[in-house]
């Protein structure tokens, strides 16, 4: 079971046990945990199984959005930190974005050498807000420049850890979404590629209401400054709207492109998939890896980002399962 203590400011869900580092209204309600247990997953489901889908006036992990599945054995004991219970194999950068290193920057926890990001605020307001295990970085101007970012070269030796050539990757974060897309155009999530236009590598992104509810959720792969895939989920706006775990899983070789919200797999409304011998290319000299916009920036959306991940091979669902579980009980770093 889970208890959540909280008072309400305006119309927002506050917390007595840790207050928000910064308020600046917004529609994105920040639930903090005084008590967890491994069994919170989705109605119809147990700590042990995958979770129902639950009720919709529930973030992940109470209930709404059957984030079932449990963290590994032994993960949420005393003393213990969520980044033990994630998966480490192929992980090629992490980053929690509830604290900034002493330089500013946003420090990766993933292997060495790492990655630091760069908080980019260019002329607006980027805030981290939230409560206990759910603090993030808030975007509030939708269409603006602000993002989160590093630059990496690809001649560097030995090479950049995100220079992969083998189209298998996971991308895994934990975002809520309030507002995306201008005129049309869809807010960037997680990018990665060049400064000068749109294209790059790869990028995932959220785009505007479908007129039924939902909101479309996209994952492009592009190559020769042209996009060669596009996935596409039409994902309900309550499940957005509060922070979930978003999944994105590629295996060209395999033919799979999944999009798992809170640890279940959601259907693409684009059934091709990309060239089995896809590789991707690194022929410009310096390349970008970004946060709540494109490089070329214009492109944020109003919401959240609280974690970020990048993963160098597909993740299987049971490592999916696990980590949403594990997420959806924290996704702040050791030091809160």
């Amino acid at each position: 079971m889970m208890r959540i203590v909280s008072w309400r400011w305006m119309g927002w869900a506050l917390s007595p046990i840790v207050p928000l580092v910064a308020l600046s209204g917004g529609s994105c309600v920040f639930f903090s945990y005084e008590d967890v247990v491994a069994s919170a997953g989705g109605a119809g489901g147990t700590g042990a199984t995958s979770g129902g889908a639950g009720g919709t006036a529930e973030p992940c992990g109470q209930g709404g959005g059957g984030c079932g599945g449990a963290p590994p054995e032994g993960c949420d004991g005393p003393g213990s930190h969520i980044s033990t219970c994630l998966v480490d194999d192929g992980l090629l950068a992490r980053y929690f974005l509830d604290a900034l290193g002493t330089d500013g920057k946003l420090v990766d926890s993933g292997p060495e050498p790492g990655l630091s990001l760069d908080v980019v605020s260019d002329g607006e307001r980027l805030n981290l807000e939230g409560e206990a295990g759910r603090v993030g970085i808030r975007w509030m101007n939708l269409g603006g420049n602000a993002r989160v970012e590093a630059a990496f070269p690809s001649t560097a030796t030995p090479p950049s850890k995100l220079l992969v050539s083998k189209a298998a990757l996971t991308l895994e974060t934990v975002v809520s979404v309030t507002a995306a897309a201008v005129e049309g155009v869809p807010s960037r999530i997680l990018y990665l590629g060049t400064d000068t236009g749109e294209f790059g590598k790869y990028s995932l992104s959220v785009g505007d209401p479908d007129g039924m509810g939902n909101r479309e959720l996209l994952f492009h792969i592009y190559a020769n400054s042209q996009t060669l895939f596009v996935g596409q989920w039409f994902i309900p706006l309550e499940e957005l709207e509060r922070p979930c775990v978003l999944h994105l899983v590629l295996n060209a070789a395999e033919g799979v492109v999944d999009l798992y919200v809170n640890g279940d797999v959601r259907t693409n409304a684009i059934p091709d998939r990309p060239p089995a011998d896809f590789a991707f290319t690194w022929a410009e000299p310096t390349w970008y890896f970004v946060l709540g916009n494109s490089r070329k920036a214009g492109r944020s959306f109003r919401g959240s980002i609280q974690y970020a991940a990048l993963y160098g091979k597909p993740l299987t669902p049971e490592q999916v399962k696990g980590n949403a579980a594990t997420l959806a009980k924290s996704d702040d770093g050791p030091g809160m």
